[in-house]
């Protein structure tokens, strides 16, 4: 019943187009019920690649969407952002990003239902899961040269979150359920992230809304990427990070300053709305209509 409601609102012209939420069997099957209907409709097909790696999904081949959006195109096998395949198809890099609308909400439910700022009460925040077997070395050289741990009252203080039991034994936290973890984001003037086994992370861009993110040098295309220095921190190795969370904790006017550009620019560039906007740019959809 539901698929010819589809099918009819298909012929009558009532899509401008058709998105992909993934290259997996529930959405190969359901594009598969709906392919000629959607090509007599003559709009144009987006698929969202958003698996870890570089690699192409294998139904691609077998859509043949117009536009391709590739969650992680990485430097060095791919030599731009947005580039057209030899069968016609456009390949474009489109990450992860912020869900606005959803923090704030989660900030003014803490808040009191005041979505202004929560005030921050640490240095530096990093919850991870321990898949990625450099996650545990930074979790731990962090948390070890902690003021707390290092008995060190000119170094940082931090609130360190793993997914391993083990590690709750010796003071860590146990990690966080996502509106509590957006809380301790907000209330953090820091916040690491570092890669999985694929490059991107939800951390990332909601780290950068909520506070000063701290992260490795990601490789893979950004459109309109944060910077350096200007939106954000970055390390080369566990020593490197706990140097800059030692160099930066005390300097909260600088780190405030940093804040209010990322944010701006995951506002402008990387919420979820944006990200909307840049399917309908690239599909050639006017998104106002």
């Amino acid at each position: 019943e539901r698929e010819a409601a589809v099918k009819t609102m298909l012929s009558n012209g009532e899509f401008c187009i058709v998105v992909m939420e993934s290259g997996r069997y529930c959405a190969i099957d359901a594009f598969n019920a709906l392919q000629q209907d959607i090509k007599n409709a003559n709009i144009p097909v987006v698929m969202h690649d958003g698996e870890d790696g570089d690699h192409f999904h294998s139904a691609a081949d077998h859509v043949h969407p117009h536009v391709l959006l590739k969650r992680e195109l990485t430097w060095g096998k791919y030599e731009r952002e947005d580039f057209t395949m030899h069968n016609g198809m456009r390949v474009v890099a489109f990450p992860f990003s912020a869900p606005v609308p959803e923090i704030n909400a989660r900030i003014a439910m803490h808040n009191n239902g005041n979505p202004s700022t929560i005030a921050r009460t640490c240095d530096l925040l990093f919850a991870c899961g321990i898949t990625w077997p450099e996650r545990r070395n930074l979790a731990h050289g962090l948390y070890n040269a902690s003021s707390t741990q290092a008995n060190d009252p000119t170094s940082y203080d931090a609130v360190i979150a793993t997914s391993d039991a083990a590690d709750t034994t010796n003071g860590m936290h146990t990690l966080f359920n996502w509106p509590d973890y957006v809380v301790q984001m907000q209330k953090a003037h820091m916040t690491v992230s570092m890669r999985g086994w694929g490059w991107d992370t939800v951390r990332y861009w909601e780290a950068a809304y909520l506070s000063v993110l701290l992260c490795d040098r990601v490789q893979f295309y950004i459109p309109n990427p944060l910077q350096e220095n200007v939106h954000c921190l970055c390390y080369n190795d566990v020593n490197h990070a706990i140097q800059i969370a030692k160099d930066w904790h005390n300097r909260e006017a600088e780190l405030i300053e940093m804040h209010k550009r990322s944010r701006e620019h995951i506002i402008q560039y990387h919420s979820n709305e944006a990200r909307a906007r840049r399917m309908f740019e690239v599909a050639g959809v006017n998104y106002n209509d």
